[in-house]
């Protein structure tokens, strides 16, 4: 027995010598603001701004409330006279409040409750989101200036929409895909996104999908069906803290 246990000994040997710990220097890169922008039609215009973070940075309650800015000037133009938006944080709101917050600028209710999440937004009617209207974005924070102009496009409507059972299991009379068809315009430069909701209720009496979600690689342009009509569906997004 000890003749050959001993030669598989050597190989073991041999490749715990081996080993070899790497220490990465990554060089140090400046913070940026990031500025994430929405306007929607009939829906008031909201920001949020925040600072780059490192890629092993520690990622908690601190470090998530420490990147949002606040205190800085952002305004919406849609050509009749700059509005400024109005700083709005999470912690500020009362409980009953949280869920609309969370259902107006998409980030998931569970991280609107782990930590306190900024926006800047505004209850002025007059900057409400209107097909064809160009809207024009200034932001000053930090010593930075940041503009930016948008236009909200004439929306494509579905053809139609269905689900589909999956029927990958025996017996599978539940579980299934959502599907719909459109028709693409053949002017070339649209582009679209998928997102979706599920509005069944949990045991406890709350919606699955407090919000709409988009899966990865929900987002694509027309480049390769440009003018063309076709059925399109992706899998259901899940939530960042489900």
């Amino acid at each position: 027995m000890e003749r050959k246990i001993l030669p598989l000994l050597i190989p073991a040997l041999l490749l715990i010598a081996c080993e070899k710990e790497i220490t990465v220097d990554l060089p140090d890169v400046p913070q940026r603001l990031v500025v994430e922008g929405v306007i929607e039609p009939g829906l008031p215009p909201y920001v949020i701004l925040t600072r780059t973070q490192s890629y092993f940075d520690p990622l908690d309650a601190d470090a998530i409330a420490s990147s949002f800015v606040r205190g800085a000037l952002v305004t919406v133009d849609n050509g009749d006279g700059p509005v400024a938006l109005t700083q709005l944080c999470s912690s500020e709101l009362p409980d009953s409040l949280l869920a609309l917050f969370s259902e107006l600028t998409g980030i998931d209710p569970a991280l609107v409750g782990y930590t306190d999440i900024c926006v800047y937004t505004t209850a002025n009617t007059a900057v409400r989101g209107e097909i064809g209207r160009t809207y024009q974005l200034r932001v000053e924070a930090e010593g930075k200036l940041l503009t930016s102009t948008t236009t909200i496009p004439n929306p494509v409507p579905l053809d139609s929409v269905w689900f589909k059972l999956a029927l990958e299991r025996p017996n599978d009379d539940s579980l299934g895909y959502a599907w719909a068809h459109l028709t693409d315009p053949d002017t070339l430069g649209n582009h679209y996104r998928w997102s979706a909701r599920r509005i069944s209720h949990r045991s406890d009496g709350s919606t699955e999908d407090p919000t709409y979600i988009s899966p990865l690689g929900s987002t694509y342009s027309d480049k390769y069906v440009n003018g063309l009509s076709f059925d399109v569906s992706f899998i259901r997004g899940r939530q960042f803290y489900s």
